[in-house]
């Protein structure tokens, strides 16, 4: 049980540093949505670990914060499929 709680409290500090702004990108640093991905990706959890679930969660309340009308899928097949299709749409802000 104790796994789940690391590799949780990793993907919950690294959401952290969303809610200080609408923008993700980082001078000297990756961007913050690479952060929390290159995190989920060495972790090493299936689809439905609750890790994507927690980064979707916190994806949701930073949209909500900065009101940023993100398209959710309506019935993704797995919480993983939900992340990287909300990491697509920041990803295409950027450009």
């Amino acid at each position: 049980m104790g796994e789940v709680f690391v590799k949780t409290g990793i993907v919950i500090g690294l959401l952290s540093m969303l809610y200080f702004s609408a923008d993700t990108t980082g001078a000297r640093h990756p961007n913050v949505e690479d952060r929390i991905t290159n995190a989920l990706e060495s972790i090493d959890v299936d689809d439905e670990h609750i890790a994507w679930g927690i980064a979707c969660i916190g994806l949701e309340l930073w949209e909500q914060q900065f009101n940023l009308n993100f398209d959710w899928l309506p019935d993704p097949e797995s919480p993983r499929r939900q992340y990287y299709h909300l990491i697509e749409q920041i990803k295409k802000r950027q450009n």
